[in-house]
């Protein structure tokens, strides 16, 4: 796992506009993470006027929160929300990027090659999570909302060209040994 702080960095350079810091400052103590809030909440905890609660800071908690991100990216998707469907991709990477390992590193930058509103990276994702995208997805991939759609074997060959990008199986095997502690 890496620390918060270089998982902060990294958002920077990704996350111009800071829309996912949270992904990393949920997991963060109040006073780790006080650097990174505003100061009327800063004061309204201090203050008992709001609490602070945050996560745990292990594997099987980021995996969790990736699966249960799912539905909202795959609605994104969807609908050809660009802009939400691109911060999901955001998160995805974001919390990747916290589990800290170079096969990880491989896959974040891979989800990050965004296309078909991340539709080819939402299959991976979900894949190596154990969540079944299928009951998620329209099965209409387009580049575009008034783009044509592709067919099936488009999408198959889209999704294995996504998959030959990273080692998936050991992915695979590395993120249910997570799951499992």
């Amino acid at each position: 796992m890496r620390n918060l702080k270089a998982v902060i960095d990294f958002i920077r350079e990704r996350d111009m506009l800071g829309l996912t810091y949270g992904d990393c400052i949920e997991y963060m103590s109040f006073e780790e993470a006080t650097p990174y809030l505003n100061d009327e909440y800063i004061k309204k905890v201090e203050e008992g006027e709001e609490t602070w609660d945050y996560k745990e800071y292990i594997p099987d908690r980021i995996i969790e929160d990736i699966k249960d991100y799912l539905p909202f990216a795959w609605d994104k998707a969807n609908n050809c929300r660009g802009i939400s469907a691109w911060r999901s991709i955001l998160h995805f990477q974001n919390w990747f990027y916290m589990l800290g390992d170079k096969d990880i590193d491989k896959l974040v930058d891979v989800i990050g090659n965004y296309s078909y509103y991340g539709k080819p990276q939402l299959v991976l994702i979900s894949e190596l999570v154990g969540f079944d995208w299928r009951k998620y997805d329209d099965g209409i991939w387009r580049d575009s909302e008034l783009g044509n759609g592709l067919d099936e074997k488009e999408i198959n060959l889209k999704i294995q060209e996504v998959r030959d990008k990273v080692c998936f199986e050991k992915l695979k095997e590395k993120i249910e040994k997570w799951k499992n502690k």
